[in-house]
């Protein structure tokens, strides 16, 4: 008797064995069938006849598959409608890295595509723009003040004076502040060229970025400079040009003039 009860329990387990193996083999092919199912949409990239480089993006998110990023683009063009992506060996000023970026974009220069990265960045913190070109040089941008050039902080000098006070002046009389922004310019570009010039207003930031560093930086009704290395912000008053040079040289570390 209790030799027939083994055998039955044998047989028991052995179906119970046999039906989970068969339910987990139709849950996988159920997977494959949901997988290959799948409508994958024909996207192809951007392409140089119809957008040549070189121009800026902003990068949303990298895949390793093809697919992968074409329904991630798709869903994307839902809120944006710039939406695409490139591979990204194609474009020698980026990493190398043998993925799928997908992007906002193009953008044909900085004062377009800074704007859009700053909107972009309220909701995603982590995007950032970059340069798109066939030469190896890189740029990337993670924020009007945060520029690289070939993994190098780029040194910023932003020109400010606010627009009406500006106006204000030259109807005054005023007639240097102009010929001296020049005169400083002319020096860095002969010197260190690697400065890079901009303005605070008409330029590449927002209004309430330059809300923000007016008060940051307590500029109302000012003039002058205002000097960015490695994430440290500066302000010069209008001066004269040597005078600006040499604090300017100070902040960046190089020698005097």
């Amino acid at each position: 008797m209790k030799h027939l009860i083994y055998i039955l329990l044998v047989v028991f387990l052995a179906a119970c064995g046999n039906k989970n193996q068969s339910d987990q083999e139709n849950a996988v092919n159920e997977n494959n069938d949901s997988i290959a199912e799948t409508n994958i949409p024909e996207i192809d990239p951007i392409n140089d006849e119809e957008n040549k480089p070189p121009y800026y993006i902003i990068a949303v998110k990298a895949f390793a598959e093809k697919d992968s990023a074409i329904l991630f683009l798709e869903d994307l063009r839902k809120k944006y409608n710039n939406a695409n992506y490139l591979f990204i060996p194609d474009y020698k000023s980026l990493s190398g890295k043998e993925m799928y970026q997908v992007f906002l974009g193009p953008y044909s220069n900085e004062k377009k595509v800074i704007p859009a990265l700053m909107d972009y960045k309220e909701s995603n913190n982590d995007a950032y723009a970059v340069l798109v070109d066939h030469n190896t040089r890189s740029r990337s941008i993670y924020s009007p003040y945060d520029i690289r050039q070939n993994g190098n902080n780029v040194k910023q000098i932003f020109i400010y004076a606010e627009p009406s006070a500006e106006n204000e002046y030259y109807e005054s009389g005023g007639e240097d502040w102009g010929w001296f922004v020049n005169d400083v310019g002319e020096y860095y570009s002969n010197h260190h060229p690697e400065v890079e010039f901009f303005y605070v207003y008409n330029d590449v930031l927002r209004q309430k970025d330059i809300a923000s560093i007016e008060a940051e930086l307590d500029l109302e009704d000012s003039f002058g400079y205002i000097l960015i290395n490695n994430g440290k912000k500066s302000f010069i008053y209008h001066d004269l040009p040597e005078t600006v040079i040499d604090q300017a040289n100070s902040f960046f570390g190089f020698p005097g003039i």
